[in-house]
């Protein structure tokens, strides 16, 4: 019976510490994702001041090229942060892996190349040895492969001395007519790494106890996530390395062949300007937006850029947003998500259920970045939806071209009944119908009439009263969206493969629509 007891006692005490463990590592990631997240709003007010100033062409040489450093540095900081966020979803299973049709080598080495400007700096020559043929297309989460060589190729320049090299060499191997396997190598001829430290390279927050490993600093994430990552996506990766000779990475993925085409972004001639807000907005001077942001440094940013053309407003959370909205008229309102008391997600669907200000346009501006953030924030109806740091030529674009459709919805429905009861309803059909077939260049206003059972004519009725757009425009602006989305999380890898995706044929008209509507070319993205 003691022996029994005793078993019972360990088995509860080993459960007890299989919860504290379990608590402790959830406590852990959501303190680095915080953490994260709060790093994201002064790098806001780092990088847009920044970069607002390096426009200027007043500028001398010695200021400018003060500005771009500061411009690199923050960048580099970001990535950091972005890392962190990463690893920190990725101890917690949240990660998926979304892959998309690439062409293999102009992928790989767009990622070499990237690094060009930092190794002239550093004084190390990049070998480029990617032998694979052009005309391979594969499926493959680019935003993660991106991440893992980014890790390799920084850190192959960063333990290098001036004079010597990094190269990357790729091979691809045929396994049948469907798969191939894919083998990436990342040389230096560096620092090396300790065989002592070479077993735990790989462990999150690892740091070399050597002196020459530990003199440049770093905190052990790279490696760590990069490792992760290529492990999520079905691959391995090892390391072979000896001190004072160098260093090299391996990695072997198996591969699914893309049978989509692949166009060249080269073909594509941008020539397109950012819009001019002031004349384009004058009208607008009394249009009231409603910031909705607990920090007042950026409320102050943002009401520095919006301020020139609209009335601008602040509210510190969700609770004091809803407030301000039932007792004034907003034409448009950003929210941050993570606020204290009520945060933007609760506060937009406490909006939702007020008929009055449901249908006020709405953008979020949040460091909560992750794809299933912004597909929550979709599905509860808001507009727009902005990751920290963001452009100030961006935001201004966006809020004018949502007040600018608010405007001309307005003006459609001046004394028109010709609203239907079910509209919510018929907008998700019509979506639907758009997302469906965003690819298919022969999308019609008749297709989007017959999806409703109504008219064309009464279709342009019925979308111009809900949403300010004609049945063209709606489709264009879903396309367009698309094109934004599929560019910033680098699902494809140029322009035209963008552009082609979302059922666009005219390199011109692509590129004048994509800078009208974000104030961005797409190639800027």
């Amino acid at each position: 019976k003691l022996k029994k007891r005793e078993a019972e006692l360990a088995l509860k005490e080993e459960h007890r510490e299989t919860i504290r463990l379990r608590e402790l590592d959830e406590f852990k990631s959501r303190f680095f994702t915080n953490l994260s997240h709060e790093l994201k709003t002064p790098l806001t007010l780092i990088t847009g001041p920044i970069n607002d100033l390096r426009r200027s062409s007043a500028l001398d040489s010695e200021t400018r090229q003060a500005l771009d450093m500061a411009s690199r540095n923050g960048e580099k900081l970001l990535s950091f942060v972005n890392e962190v966020l990463q690893l920190a979803k990725l101890e917690s299973g949240g990660v998926v892996v979304n892959e998309s049709a690439v062409p293999l080598k102009l992928t790989l080495s767009r990622i070499f190349h990237a690094f060009n400007s930092l190794a002239e700096i550093e004084g190390v020559q990049l070998i480029d040895a990617i032998n694979v043929d052009p005309s391979i297309s594969v499926k493959i989460d680019v935003d993660k492969l991106e991440m893992v060589f980014n890790n390799l190729i920084s850190n192959a320049i960063k333990y290098t001395p001036p004079g010597g090299w990094v190269k990357m060499t790729a091979e691809v191997e045929e396994i049948n007519d469907e798969k191939l396997r894919l083998q990436v190598h990342v040389r230096d001829n560096g620092a090396g790494i300790a065989v002592v430290d070479q077993k735990r390279i790989f462990d999150p927050y690892f740091q070399t106890s050597t002196t020459k490993g530990s003199e440049r600093g770093g905190v052990g994430l790279g490696l760590a996530l990069a490792s992760q990552l290529v492990e999520l996506m079905g691959g391995e990766m090892e390391v072979e390395s000896e001190e004072g000779e160098g260093s090299v990475f391996g990695t072997e993925f198996s591969l699914s062949r893309s049978m989509d085409s692949v166009y060249d972004v080269s073909q594509i001639k941008e020539k397109t300007l950012v819009p001019d807000f002031a004349a384009s907005l004058g009208r607008d001077r009394h249009q009231k937006v409603l910031i909705v942001e607990d920090n007042q440094d950026l409320v102050d940013y943002m009401t520095s850029i919006l301020s020139k053309h609209f009335v601008v407003k602040r509210a510190r959370d969700g609770v004091e947003g809803l407030r301000m909205l039932q007792k004034e008229s907003f034409d448009l309102v950003t929210s941050d998500v993570m606020m204290p008391r009520m945060d933007g997600f609760e506060f937009r669907e406490k909006m939702n259920e007020m008929d009055r200000i449901k249908h006020i346009p709405f953008i979020y501006v949040t460091a909560r970045g992750f794809d299933e953030d912004k597909l929550l924030g979709l599905s509860l109806g808001v507009d727009d939806y902005i990751t920290k740091p963001f452009n100030s030529r961006e935001l201004m674009a966006r809020v004018s071209n949502l007040l600018k459709n608010r405007y001309e919805r307005s003006l459609s429905t001046n004394g028109s009944d010709d609203t239907l009861s079910h509209d919510e309803k018929t907008i998700r059909v019509i979506e639907r119908v758009v997302y469906d077939r965003l690819d298919d260049t022969t999308l019609k206003t008749s297709d989007l009439a017959k999806s409703v059972n109504v008219s064309e004519r009464q279709l342009r009725r019925v979308l111009k009263g809900l949403t300010g757009f004609s049945p063209v425009e709606f489709i264009l602006e879903i396309r367009l969206q698309m094109a934004y989305h599929f560019l910033r999380t680098k699902k494809f890898n140029t322009v035209a493969e963008a552009m082609y995706a979302v059922g666009i044929e005219s390199a011109s008209y692509f590129s004048k629509k994509f800078a009208d509507r974000f104030g961005v070319k797409a190639s800027d993205v």
